[in-house]
C-alpha cells in the first residue's frame, strides 16, 4: 500500500472525493438557507469555508509544472467554452423557470445579469473563470520574464498577499458600482486569495503533503476551526472569516489527505464522493432548480416542510431535554445531507439520460473530466 498522494492510476482520487464533499456542503447550505429557511449554527460555520475550499481546490488543480504556451491556451479555452457558456445558458433557463410571464424573461435576465452580483446563485462559475483568467495572464507574464521556475513560488506568494489585501478592502462593506455588480467583483475578489493560495500550495505540494502527514497539524487546524466557530459571535468579521476559512480548508484538506488510501474508487464512499466531485459543474448548475422547488413548497405551506421547520427552528423550547436537542440537531443535519445527496444523484441521473437520448443538447453541458485534474507525467 503506497502513501503516495497521487495513485498509480494517475488521478488524484482523494481530491475528487474532497470536491464531492464540498459540493454536498454547498447543496446542504442551499437546502437549509434558501430552500426551507433554516438558520443553524452548523450551517453558518460550514458556510465560512466551503466556497474558499472550492477556490483553493481549483487553484491547487490549476497549476501544473511547465504550464504555458499552447497547453495554457487550451486550458483557458476549455474554461471559457466548457464552463462559462453552460453557465450563461443554464442561468437563462433558470430565469425562465423563475418567471411567471414569458414576455418578462429577457428583461429579468438583463436585470439579474447587471444588478445582481450573485447572479441568482450562478456567480460562482463566473467568478472562478474570472480568477483563472487572471491566473493565466499572470502565468504568461511570468513566462515572458524568462525567470527560473524556482521563482514561481515567491511570485505567486506575492500575488496571494496582494489579492488578500484587495479582498480585505472589498470585504469592508464598500458600496459597489453598477460595473462591479455586473462583473460580480465583490465575491470574485473576496475569494481570489484562496485560489492563489491553492496555487502556492501546489507549487510546494511535497512540503504540504509532508506537513499533512502529521496528524497533530490536522488536529490543530480542526481545534482552531471548532474553537473559533464556538467562541465567535460574528462570523462576518474579517479576521473571524479568514481564520475560519483558513483552518477549515486545511482541516478538510488534511483529513482527506489522511484518508486518501480509503477515498479511492475501490471504496464505496470514495466511489460516490468521487462521482460527485468529477461532476461538480452540472450538479452546481442544475441543483438550483431543486432548491427553488423546495422553496416553493415552503411558500405554499407544504404541511410536512412547515412542521419540519417549526420543530427544528426551536429545538431549545421548554420541555425538550438537552440530550433530545442534540439528537434532534444531529437528525436534522443527517436528513438535510440525505436531501443534498439525493439532489446530487438526481442531477447526475438526469445528466446521464440527456447524454444518452439527447446528445446534441448534452453537448452544451460541460463534462468535467477535461484534463484539468493533473495526471502523472
Amino acid at each position: 500500500m503506497s502513501d503516495n498522494p497521487i495513485p498509480q492510476s494517475g488521478r488524484l482520487e482523494h481530491i475528487d472525493a474532497l470536491r464531492g464533499m464540498a459540493m454536498l456542503m454547498v447543496i446542504y447550505s442551499h437546502v437549509e438557507f434558501v430552500g426551507i429557511g433554516l438558520h443553524t449554527g452548523f450551517n453558518a460555520a460550514v458556510a465560512t469555508f466551503r466556497m474558499p475550499l472550492f477556490f483553493f481546490i481549483s487553484g491547487f488543480l490549476a497549476y501544473t509544472a511547465g504550464l504555458g504556451g499552447a497547453k495554457l491556451r487550451r486550458r483557458t479555452q476549455s474554461r471559457i467554452t466548457r464552463q462559462l457558456w453552460p453557465t450563461v445558458l443554464v442561468f437563462g433557463l433558470f430565469v425562465l423557470w423563475r418567471s411567471h410571464e414569458l414576455h418578462n424573461v429577457f428583461s429579468r435576465y438583463l436585470r439579474y445579469s447587471i444588478h445582481d452580483p450573485l447572479k441568482m446563485g450562478y456567480w460562482f462559475t463566473f467568478s472562478l473563470v474570472s480568477v483563472f483568467l487572471v491566473y493565466a495572464l499572470l502565468l504568461c507574464l511570468f513566462r515572458l520574464t524568462k525567470a527560473d521556475d524556482r521563482r514561481m513560488g515567491p511570485f505567486f506568494a506575492i500575488v496571494t498577499i496582494v489579492a488578500a489585501v484587495a479582498s480585505a478592502f472589498v470585504m469592508a462593506d464598500k458600496p459597489a458600482s453598477l460595473l462591479a455588480r455586473m462583473l460580480s467583483v465583490e465575491p470574485t475578489v473576496r475569494l481570489a486569495p484562496w485560489f492563489f493560495l491553492g496555487v502556492c500550495c501546489k507549487i510546494h505540494s511535497r512540503q504540504l503533503f509532508s506537513w499533512l502527514d502529521r496528524k497533530w497539524i490536522v488536529a490543530v487546524m480542526a481545534a482552531v476551526f471548532i474553537a473559533t466557530a464556538i467562541v465567535s459571535h460574528d462570523y462576518g468579521h474579517i479576521i473571524t472569516r479568514v481564520v475560519l476559512a483558513f483552518a477549515g480548508i486545511f482541516m478538510a484538506f488534511g483529513i482527506v489527505h489522511q484518508l486518501r488510501v480509503r477515498l479511492t474508487s475501490a471504496s464505496p464512499a470514495g466511489r460516490w464522493l468521487g462521482l460527485i466531485g468529477r461532476n461538480t459543474l452540472p450538479i452546481y448548475l442544475l441543483h438550483y432548480f431543486a432548491i427553488h422547488t423546495i422553496h416553493n413548497a415552503c411558500v405554499h405551506g407544504n404541511p410536512f416542510i412547515t412542521a419540519y421547520c417549526k420543530f427544528f427552528n426551536a429545538p431549545g423550547v421548554t420541555g425538550i431535554h438537552a440530550v433530545d436537542v442534540t439528537v434532534a440537531y444531529a437528525a436534522e443535519i443527517a436528513l438535510v445531507l440525505c436531501v443534498a445527496m439525493t439532489i446530487a444523484l438526481a442531477v447526475l441521473a438526469l445528466d446521464a439520460l440527456v447524454k444518452r437520448y439527447v446528445p446534441v443538447l448534452h453537448h452544451l453541458v460541460y463534462r468535467p473530466d477535461d484534463g484539468l485534474i493533473p495526471h502523472r507525467s
